[in-house]
């Protein structure tokens, strides 16, 4: 029936059905007309009342009872509520017809993209109104005659003289309350103090839409049965009479129309502010619990930036308003959020953005490229100040035990947060403006167990794994989906190249935009298995890799100048092309002409997770080059003080000389870093505990 009755509504903005009921007597039928209108504009996007038809829009509850009362609309039956029945029924006139905007009229409920568009302008609906109604039901005879009293005192108030501001208006009201509501103490006051307790708990005051329908209104009045009052005067009753309310009634008593002075109103009415203080409002659907507060909003009431869409579900719009909490604004899919509930969003927004940015560099986040696009502008408004940068930097630090580890830098008031991912690491760093003082990064190293092997006798199992990693991550008992966080501190975050370590690699790799060319120009020159090999290596194509080593191919095997595969993966940061060539048999302490192994590699190219990675698999940590220095020698030149603590963690020897008698301890000093002299002090005296 609601097909014949609803013509698809103007594309023209501002286009809404109003309802136009006939006049009528007590319990004859109703009978309506529905029609299509215009709210009409000004410049300044408020409704231009001259140009628009007069009419009342509707505040009530749907209620849970089922649709069982019969209208007509068009001359069709057309089925509502009791509650709205019987609004009509009581609004309805006997001389004349009475045009009403209603919610469960006027929009086609069942067209999901209709409700959208008339959520979003709902504010201009409620605006545009002469007058809007709040129903709150039959009532009884004490509600009746309290809302007799309150109509009595604002006529009476009202004929006074005119209203100068609000203190004046309440004044008047006051001395006019003994003879209308009674005095303290007395019989008549007692009773109506219980018919407004009555009223305040009407399930109307927790309805989360009446908020915006009575916070744009431009007049409103209460009926009750056959009594009405303006909510003027009724909003402060409760505070003359001494009624105590809870803070949510409040909250709504406060938004009625009239003078604000003194309330929230007349202050900060942001979304984040709205759904903190009206987060227990009630509402059939979920998303209604934010939606309806947008046009109440400073910052959310433009459909432009925020648009009420029901086809999305209630996780979406909790995200969308995760998302425009912090950034003002509804990121596009190629973003994405954790896995916020409504509850989530009373939150401090600084706890949001810290939750966001935590995800993204740890757990699922980090493996999901629309997580780290979060995490890049997260971290671009953090430091354009939209944010509090130094609240969120303390949080990651404390969450990870580190905020020890960034206390000067905190003292610091000028500094800039960056970030950057590649394939198992994240770095969250933090470098001052001020010259002399280290640079801060936290970096985040994923291991992931799915290549571990489950035979618990495999020099590789997962079992064996987690006791490996138990030891050198002390603070993370297992190791899938989370991160192995440590701290580093240096003149500059970017990870610098051990100089003397690296040499040109094999030619055909020297340009990584071509390697695809070269990969098939080995293809059609049927090079050898073993060239190719190395060359998806490089590339990091990790089913080619299985593919020839299925075939046979060594992964051992090197070029004329000791490189081979695994070299390759550590230079390029590979690790599940690594742990493919580990698998098959490679040779970890394979050492270049140079001396050099993957080891040697990984550390020169800062890929520290790599390091982990190699570590775990039992390279040989104190393998030294052809200068006699050992991964240990070439860490302490770069002051790298996480990556010496897990060198040592992991049976670095303190007391290996190279060539030149120099150990890691004698390097230290000679550089005059304390911070790492002190490490190796006491790594000394206390004794390294061998991996």
């Amino acid at each position: 029936m609601a097909e014949l009755l609803y013509d698809p509504l103007s594309d023209t903005q501002g286009s809404i059905r109003l309802l136009q009921i006939s006049k009528g007597w007590g319990r004859e039928e109703i009978s309506c007309s529905l029609f299509q209108t215009v709210l009409v504009l000004d410049e300044n996007q408020a409704p231009d009342r001259t140009l628009i038809i007069p009419y009342i829009a509707l505040s009530y509850v749907w209620g849970r009872e089922g649709f069982d009362h019969h209208i007509l609309i068009n001359n069709q039956p057309f089925m509502v509520k009791p509650n709205l029945f019987s609004a009509l029924q009581h609004i309805r006139r006997t001389d004349q017809d009475v045009i009403l905007w209603v919610d469960a009229i006027c929009i086609n409920q069942r067209d999901k993209k209709e409700r959208g568009h008339q959520v979003a302008q709902m504010r201009y609906v409620y605006e545009a109104a002469e007058e809007v109604f709040i129903w709150l039901g039959k009532g009884d005879e004490e509600t009746s005659n309290l809302i007799k009293a309150v109509h009595s005192i604002d006529e009476k108030a009202k004929s006074a003289g005119p209203r100068a501001n609000y203190k004046d208006w309440t004044k008047r009201c006051e001395e006019l309350m003994p003879k209308e509501l009674g005095s303290p103490g007395s019989p008549l006051r007692s009773e109506r103090s219980m018919a407004l307790d009555k009223l305040l708990k009407n399930k109307w005051f927790e309805r989360v839409w009446i908020l915006q329908e009575i916070a744009r209104a431009k007049t409103a009045k209460i009926i009750c049965g056959d009594s009405s009052c303006h909510a003027r005067t009724f909003s402060f009753i409760p505070r003359l009479m001494d009624v105590k309310v809870n803070d949510h009634v409040q909250a709504v008593l406060d938004i009625m129309p009239r003078i604000r002075e003194g309330t929230w109103w007349s202050s900060t009415r942001n979304l984040h502010h709205l759904i903190r203080e009206f987060s227990g409002s009630q509402a059939s659907m979920n998303r209604d619990k934010v939606y309806a507060l947008l046009s109440m909003s400073e910052d959310a009431h433009d459909s432009r930036r925020f648009f009420p869409c029901y086809e999305k579900d209630d996780r979406c719009v909790w995200i969308d308003t995760v998302s425009f909490l912090i950034f003002g604004e509804i990121l596009s899919q190629e973003y994405s959020f954790p896995d916020f509930g409504f509850s989530d969003l009373r939150r401090p927004i600084i706890e949001l953005v810290q939750e966001t940015l935590e995800w993204a560099i740890t757990e699922q986040g980090f493996f999901q490229v629309s997580a780290q696009k979060t995490a890049h502008v997260l971290v671009q408004r953090l430091n354009e100040g939209d944010l509090n940068k130094h609240a969120v930097l303390e949080s990651v630090a404390r969450k990870h035990g580190q905020e020890h580890s960034i206390r000067e830098l905190l003292c610091e008031n000028k500094y800039q947060i960056g970030i950057e991912f590649s394939e198992a690491q994240a770095i969250l760093s933090a470098t001052p403006e001020k010259p002399g003082i280290d640079s801060v990064g936290m970096a985040f190293y994923f291991l992931s167990l799915d290549d571990v092997d489950s035979d618990p006798d495999s020099r590789y199992s997962s079992f064996k794994y987690r006791l490996l990693v138990q030891k050198a991550i002390l603070q993370q008992p297992t190791l899938q989906n989370n991160p192995l966080v440590m701290v580093f501190r240096k003149r500059g975050i970017s990870p610098v190249p051990i100089q003397g370590i690296m040499r040109s690699p094999p030619f055909r790799f020297e340009n990584d935009d071509e390697i695809s060319e070269t990969i098939d120009k080995l293809i059609q020159e049927k090079a050898p298995l073993q060239e190719l090999l190395w060359a998806h290596t490089w590339a990091g194509n990790e089913d080619a890799v299985r593919d020839l080593l299925k075939r046979g191919v060594s992964p051992s095997e090197s070029d004329d100048r000791g490189y081979g595969a695994v070299h390759f993966a550590a230079v390029k940061g590979h690790t599940k092309v690594l742990v493919l060539l580990i698998k098959a048999g490679a040779f970890l302490d394979k050492r270049s002409v140079e001396g050099n192994t993957a080891l040697h590699f990984a550390l020169a190219q800062g890929l520290f997770y790599v390091v982990g990675l190699l570590l775990l698999y039992c390279a040989d940590v104190n393998i030294a080059d052809r200068e006699g220095k050992t991964a240990l020698h070439l860490t302490v030149t770069q002051s790298q003080l996480h990556v010496v603590e897990l060198l040592l963690l992991y049976g670095a020897d303190i007391y290996q000389a190279d060539n030149e008698g120099k150990t890691a301890l004698s390097l230290a000093k000679e550089r005059g870093d304390l911070e790492l002299e002190d490490l190796l002090l006491r790594r000394r005296l206390k004794g390294v505990e061998k991996v």
